[in-house]
């Protein structure tokens, strides 16, 4: 587990995860969007990485997301049941 390694294991990268990503993506393909503006990009970061104001805030912003999460959770289990057998 813990060992040293011999100088040829350190210095030998690993041959299989560098053809592995250039199989991957062919750099001529397109990304199929444009490039977002910076202005736009660093608003949506400002949007989502923003905390909040007060501790009201926050529990009304986890208010929120709980009600979503229960919301998206019965509707799940509202359709599995339609599949289930009678």
């Amino acid at each position: 587990m813990f060992r040293s390694r011999s100088r040829d294991e350190q210095a030998a990268p690993p041959r299989e995860s560098a053809e592995l990503t250039k199989q991957r993506r062919d750099p001529q393909a397109p990304k199929g969007r444009p490039t977002p503006k910076r202005s736009e990009a660093e608003a949506l970061r400002r949007a989502v990485a923003k905390p909040p104001a007060d501790r009201k805030e926050a529990a009304r912003r986890a208010r929120e997301a709980r009600r979503a999460e229960l919301a998206r959770q019965r509707e799940a289990l509202a359709k599995r049941r339609r599949t289930l057998p009678a």
